[in-house]
């Protein structure tokens, strides 16, 4: 099954302190990685993520680019970038399979900017490494972390530290590694990205063209070593902690903040995290309890970057005024993260019945009367009575995604037992023949089309579904977590 596809380049990389181990069809793809990732290491260890990237001839796309599209069941991870680029991360192998098309795989900015951020903030959750809303410079190894809420200054202070002679590491999400105890943050060497305001500051972008970002803002989307000549780092170890807040009169002034306080202000978001996510939830706390031990303070100013960057400057030197504790128990709106927002991830799935095809026990679970009703229409009914753990179906009508008839052909990918087929950009069939389970989030106009779901939807499932089972032909014990 796995055979077809050809990934004879490979490279291996550190990125925010995990082993990343690519394979590829495409010089292109590579390139992008290592100016991406920079830093390459041996292949002499075994990987924490292994990603195949396969570039497929036949497909033809081209920019513009749509916006990504992002939807997770269980351990299954959907990133469609199109209706012919996608990829498939398996969080519990802790790999990525992906179908791409020449021109994506040539257009290297959008692998900086796009592919390659949104991919390593997916794969955060099972590599152990959470991502804070802050930016972060670095001098001398220490890292200045700097937290706020949208509209803080966190961007321009950022460049304008890198400017005074600290390095650049981040200036929206850095991630942090916690290893026997010592943490440290990490950078991606993604473009800077300024709102359009940020030209008073900043008169070399008047020569740059603001276009639409990934979350929909206008802003300034620049590679801040090539447009102002900053030095970049990619990991340094966290010691100071800046709470950032405007204000309408000039000035500024310094509060130190409580390790108790420096948590509450962090964990605002963590109270929102469903049970299921518990592990996730650890992982951030721990993340927060190692943070808040380094120095932590709340800035308010009403001052330039330029002025406040001479002040955190020196602040850093010195590193000891005598300041008070700010007791006070705000929350606010700085959150952890381990990629972009997945929805479906946690989707119910009520519908529930036991199935048979070619002889082996299916499980099928939706959220859709419809689905329960064309698929048991379809299949037999499993045996009462049966030694072997039915092969999972999750099937999730997914709300109007723009798709419409006539219904259009799927594009498939599979790779070390993992099986992608999307149609369209937005619906999608996955499975995991190791897990024996299949994931898929469908239009909800196709799932109501009787003819398109039974002719074009239901026969690839249960082709799909077969050909796993082939490829893990001998399980009968349980195996899913």
């Amino acid at each position: 099954m796995d055979h077809k596809l050809h990934t004879p380049l490979g490279e291996s990389y550190l990125v925010t302190g995990a082993h990343f181990a690519i394979a590829t069809n495409s010089q292109e793809i590579l390139t992008s990685a290592r100016n991406s990732f920079r830093q390459t290491v041996g292949s002499e260890t075994s990987p924490d993520l292994t990603m195949r990237l396969w570039v497929d001839p036949a497909a033809q796309t081209f920019p513009p680019w749509p916006r990504p599209y992002f939807r997770g069941l269980s351990h299954l991870v959907y990133a469609g970038f199109d209706s012919e680029n996608s990829m498939l991360l398996d969080l519990r192998g802790r790999r990525i399979v992906g179908r791409l098309s020449q021109s994506m795989a040539q257009d290297e900015a959008y692998w900086l900017r796009v592919v390659f951020p949104v991919m390593v903030g997916l794969a955060s959750e099972a590599l152990n490494v959470p991502a804070l809303h802050c930016a972060c410079v670095e001098r001398d190894g220490m890292g200045l972390l700097l937290a706020g809420e949208s509209g803080s200054g966190k961007s321009t202070l950022s460049l304008t530290l890198a400017q005074t002679g600290f390095a650049f590491l981040s200036d929206d999400w850095t991630y942090f590694s916690l290893f026997e105890r010592r943490l440290r943050a990490w950078g991606l060497a993604t473009p800077l990205k300024l709102l359009p305001d940020a030209v008073r500051y900043f008169p070399e972008l008047r020569a740059v063209e603001a276009s639409v970002s990934l979350n929909g803002e206008r802003a300034y989307e620049v590679d801040p070593e090539l447009v102002f000549g900053v030095r970049r780092s990619l990991s340094c170890e966290p010691r100071w902690l800046v709470f950032l807040e405007r204000q309408q009169e000039p000035g500024h002034s310094f509060v130190r903040v409580a390790p108790a306080q420096a948590s509450i202000r962090l964990e605002s978001a963590l109270g929102r995290l469903p049970l299921e996510l518990s592990s996730l939830r650890k992982i951030q706390q721990a993340t927060i309890r190692s943070l808040v031990k380094r120095e932590c303070w709340l800035l308010r100013y009403g001052e330039s970057p330029q002025e406040i960057a001479q002040v955190l400057s020196g602040f850093c030197a010195v590193s000891r005024p005598s300041l008070s504790h700010d007791e006070s128990p705000r929350r606010s709106a700085y959150s952890l993260r381990t990629g972009p927002h997945l929805a479906g991830r946690l989707t119910p799935t009520p519908f529930v019945a036991d199935l048979s095809l070619g002889h082996r026990p299916v499980r099928l679970e939706t959220n859709s009367p419809f689905i329960l009703r064309w698929v048991s229409d379809a299949l037999e009914r499993a045996p009462k009575r049966s030694r072997r753990e039915a092969f999972l179906w999750r099937l999730v009508s997914d709300g109007d995604s723009g798709l419409r008839p006539p219904w259009p052909d799927f594009s498939m990918v599979s790779a070390d037992g993992l099986l992608l087929a999307n149609i369209g950009q937005r619906s999608f069939l996955a499975i995991d023949s190791e897990a024996e389970c299949a994931v898929g989030f469908l239009a909800e106009k196709l799932v109501k089309d009787t003819s398109g779901f039974k002719a074009s939807f239901l026969p690839k499932l249960c082709s799909m579904t077969m050909a796993a089972i082939r490829h893990n032909p001998f399980h009968f014990g349980p195996k899913r977590h």
